[in-house]
């Protein structure tokens, strides 16, 4: 697809990259000259557990999901005006 592309435009790309997470994991034909494995780095998602990667960090934050959002109603009005 990229060879397409370039002949198409007459010129050649310097750097060339179409491999994403999936494609890193599954598609070795796509990874060209670079790749961008994403969260894949760090052991997380579906394809890391194809792979047998294991998450490298973990969140052990406390997150303030029960506090009351004050004015949601407000900010998305003011959003869509």
């Amino acid at each position: 697809m990229i060879d397409e592309v370039e002949k198409k435009l007459g010129k050649k790309f310097k750097i060339r990259h179409c491999a994403n997470t999936g494609a890193v994991a599954r598609y070795p034909e796509t990874w060209l000259d670079m790749v961008r494995p994403g969260l894949l780095l760090y052991g997380y998602g579906d394809f890391a557990q194809e792979l047998g990667l294991k998450p490298v960090m973990s969140d052990n934050s406390k997150h303030n999901q029960d506090l009351p959002c004050r004015n949601s109603n407000k900010l998305w009005r003011n959003i869509q005006d």
